[in-house]
């Protein structure tokens, strides 16, 4: 909204008028420099030449100026005059000194009473380089001043003047930064208007020199303002934070000494100078590490300034010259369970994954499952449901504003293979902040880098390894029997669940049959009560007609019939209500008695569901014991054949025992009997995926691939987010060299699966043995089988035999020839023939290919 304003002439005030129509009237003549105006209504009167931006002609403001400000016009006379005396140009200076604190006491003011002020802090600031001069003059002036060396006052006179240049200097940069370049006439009058109040800025001026201190415009042109710098808002959205963080993100290759090994990590710019942080598992042992940034840049590391193994942190430096870097923002604190996060990195060397979740807790390394060897106790963690996999590694974990809140170290699977648990963990921002404040100036070499805390045993005496082998035979033979012993438990335990279940079930059965009855009699009660009372109706509307009749009857013969014929019909009314009571009370009856049995029956369907919990706790228990899963690994497969025998026992309406005893069957080579199995599962769970997806299996390891593919079909039109489906697919299509479709179904797998080991290691093994060259990639197939081997804890024969495959295709075949042993050490006596021969191929270096 503009401004109004008010003037005066003579005794009459005028207005309001806006700031254009002011002017007009200066430029008309009608308003001189002493004639009094005021902007609102409420605002002070004021001098028409105190209101910056009126067009008044030059010479037309009457007031004198000071001798300093003169001699910044220019009059060489009056410089002269101040210059002789050296008081007078203290006196000068201390009235600047007072100006420019009054002004540095200002710089909080409001908007309106700081506008509009830059050509008096330009004015002030040539009033200053003219003390300068006159300070010049009377040092030095012949006759007026001593030696500046003799005078201490002259010194001190220099030394103040310095002192008020800076304080000036600073003002200067605080009042531009709140000047206005408004055209209209400025709020000067606001701080010229209080004439009566000794703290004010104008008040100030006029009291700093004997004569008024009016600066001249020409000393001071108005200069638009500088529009102050926006704050930019936080990142609200997921997309807004990926792009803010996306800057400050490196992708880590860091490959062993030899070449031989390649481990791909995540990780983020700590400052602009070229500190990395990322774990310190992704890069220990690496003899080279390089760092590629969001935009394609690559860096080689240079050096390692801070490591923390307990934390797995570690910041290393790379040379970026002449790029400016990105880094991220640290959160003050940790974030609270339930809070948002985002987790980016390279799972798999996929850059720039993001997963989203949520703080699940804070733990301490206490608490961290499966944590590193010589992991600190003490240090915070934060686990997420954010999807952590093998290269996110070294990844910032963020929060709803972009910033911080750990480093993205590990994920661990708790469970069976088929139905894992994954539990993912970050370092908090806390430890990367100490890391931080640790790092020293020079840095140090790759190789000097401290590796992670492993305990080594001791050799022991030939007394204590004897003793040590008596020790554990003892201990076998103990968990062995205890094991027995609670096998036998769970046997009687569940003998007398089952009887128990069974007299329930004979009373549910009871109570069952007693409450039919009961619905049977109320039925028949409901039914009677029914028609005695819609046969009364009848009769009741033919009794209203007949005495109708009798109302309109003249003939006392037909009367007389009629009166006897209404007695015949309140008999039988009477028959009818009596049957309806009697029809009543019983369905009343039958309906107390129905609720009792319907509460006895619940009763006992509760009791049976309780046991029911309980035998299948005693069956879990049972198999923990037994171990089918664990025996299959070890290649023990006439013992699982025996464990899913007695469970199909337990439990024969359970499909799970048959499909365990039909993969037992197919690896002993028994596929008659293997298929027998697979039917019977699919014929107790016909509408679930798994068991005909491993029939599917059974018939494509022994060759009927039509078969084979028609159940994965059925399979996939019951669950189409199967990754086993798809996994068994693709092994199924390798086999029948339709090698496209079979890529494509190994990828949907990856997709829906992508840290189950079983599927790593299948489309490794695929990449690094296929006969068709388009199909064979060698560095991708050991990161898969490398990464299915770190999920297994390098204990699966058949993941280390997919790591050996992968090396050897990838040349490396040193790699090849260890694993491959490694693989023949750990697999089952069946399983080693063809691990034997493939490890012979390594070692004349040659590579896998599978027709």
């Amino acid at each position: 909204m503009a401004a109004q304003w008010f003037y005066r002439t003579g005794d009459q005030e005028f207005g309001p008028v806006t700031g254009a129509a002011l002017r007009d009237l200066v430029l008309g003549g009608e308003l001189v420099p002493e004639s009094l105006v005021r902007k609102d209504r409420d605002g002070a009167w004021v001098a028409a030449r105190r209101v910056k931006g009126l067009p008044f002609p030059a010479g037309s403001v009457t007031d004198t100026p000071s001798p300093i400000a003169a001699a910044a016009m220019g009059d060489r006379a009056t410089l002269l005059a101040v210059a002789t005396p050296a008081v007078a140009a203290r006196d000068d200076l201390a009235n600047a000194r007072e100006i420019v604190q009054e002004l540095a006491g200002t710089t909080a003011a409001t908007p309106k009473a700081t506008r509009g002020r830059r050509g008096l802090v330009l004015g002030i600031a040539a009033l200053l380089a003219v003390a300068v001069v006159v300070a010049g003059i009377v040092a030095f002036w012949p006759g007026t001043a001593p030696v500046a060396s003799s005078d201490p006052n002259n010194s001190a006179l220099e030394h103040e003047l310095n002192h008020l240049k800076q304080e000036l200097a600073e003002v200067k940069r605080r009042r531009e930064a709140d000047a206005n370049s408004d055209a209209e006439p400025t709020d000067e009058q606001n701080t010229d208007a209080a004439q009566n109040t000794s703290d004010t800025p104008s008040a100030v001026l006029r009291s700093a020199s004997s004569s008024p201190r009016v600066l001249p415009s020409e000393l001071s042109p108005p200069q638009p303002a500088a529009p102050p710098d926006e704050p930019t808002p936080p990142p609200t959205s997921a997309p807004e934070i990926v792009a803010t963080v996306r800057k400050a993100l490196v992708f880590i290759e860091a490959t062993a000494a030899g070449g031989d090994t390649t481990v791909t990590g995540s990780g983020f710019v700590a400052d602009e100078a070229g500190l990395i942080v990322t774990n310190h598992h992704v890069v220990e042992g690496a003899a080279k590490v390089t760092v590629t940034f969001s935009d394609g840049r690559r860096a080689p590391v240079t050096e390692w300034v801070a490591a923390s193994v307990g934390t797995d942190l570690v910041l290393l430096r790379v040379s970026v010259r002449g790029v400016k870097l990105t880094p991220l923002t640290l959160a003050e604190s940790l974030p609270q369970p339930g809070a948002d996060v985002l987790a980016i990195g390279a799972p798999l060397g996929r850059r720039e994954t993001v997963t989203k979740g949520i703080v699940s807790a804070i733990r301490k390394g206490s608490e961290v499952p499966g944590g590193r060897d010589g992991i600190d106790e003490d240090s915070v963690w934060i686990q997420t449901s954010a999807q952590i996999a093998h290269g996110s590694s070294g990844g910032p974990l963020v929060d709803s504003l972009g910033s911080l809140v750990g480093v993205n170290t590990s994920m661990f699977i708790v469970g069976p293979q088929k139905g894992n648990v994954p539990f993912n963990y970050a370092v908090g921002v806390d430890e990367v902040r100490r890391l931080l404040s640790s790092a020293s100036r020079s840095g140090q070499p790759l190789a000097s880098l401290p590796r992670s805390r492993k305990a080594r045993p001791a050799r022991p005496t030939p007394n204590e390894s004897r003793a040590v082998a008596e020790a554990l035979a003892a201990a076998q033979a103990a968990r062995e029997k205890r094991r027995l012993d609670s096998l036998q438990r769970i046997y009687e335990q569940r003998l007398v669940i089952f009887n128990n279940w069974e007299s329930t079930r004979n009373r549910a059965l009871q109570i069952d049959g007693q409450l039919k009855a009961a619905q049977v009699v109320y039925a028949r009660a409901e039914a009677a009560a029914t028609a005695a009372k819609k046969n009364g109706v009848a009769i009741r509307r033919q009794v209203q007609r007949l005495e109708n009749d009798l109302l309109y009857t003249r003939d006392p013969a037909a009367a007389e019939r009629i009166r006897v014929r209404i007695q015949l019909l309140e008999t039988e009314y009477r028959s009818y209500e009596s049957k309806f009571r009697q029809a009543e009370a019983e369905r009343n009856e039958a309906y107390e008695v129905g609720r009792d049995l319907q509460t006895k029956l619940q009763v006992e369907n509760g009791e049976m569901e309780r046991l029911r919990r309980e035998a299948d706790q005693l069956e879990t228990e049972w198999l923990t014991l037994m171990d089918p899963w664990g025996n299959l690994s070890r290649g023990a497969h006439e013992r699982v054949v025996d464990v899913a025998s007695q469970w199909i026992v337990l439990h024969e309406k359970n499909p799970l025992p048959y499909l365990v005893r039909a993969d037992a069957y197919a690896n002993l080579g028994r596929f008659n009997q293997a298929v027998n199995d697979l039917n019977k599962a699919v014929s107790l769970s016909p509408n679930t995926a798994g068991p005909l997806a491993y029939r599917g299996w059974a018939f494509s390891t022994a060759g009927d691939y039509r078969r084979a593919l028609a159940d994965f079909g059925k399979a996939l039109q019951i669950d189409r987010a199967n990754a086993t489906v798809y996994l068994f697919k693709a092994q199924t299509l390798a086999k029948k060299r339709d090698y496209s479709l079979a890529v494509k179904d190994f990828g949907v797998a990856m997709n829906l699966s992508p840290s189950d080991p079983e599927v790593l290691r299948a489309y490794a093994f695929f990449m690094a043995t296929c006969s068709n060259d388009g199909y064979r990639k060698g560095k991708k197939a050991v990161d898969y089988a490398r990464t299915a081997c770190e999920l297994t804890n390098w204990t699966n024969w058949s993941c280390l035999d997919a790591l050996a495959a992968a090396s050897a295709e990838f040349g490396d075949f040193v790699a090849a020839e260890k694993w491959g042993a490694k693989a023949l050490e750990l697999a089952p006596e069946q399983a080693r023939s063809p691990l034997r021969d493939r490890l012979a191929l390594y070692e004349s270096k040659r590579a896998i290919r599978i027709p």
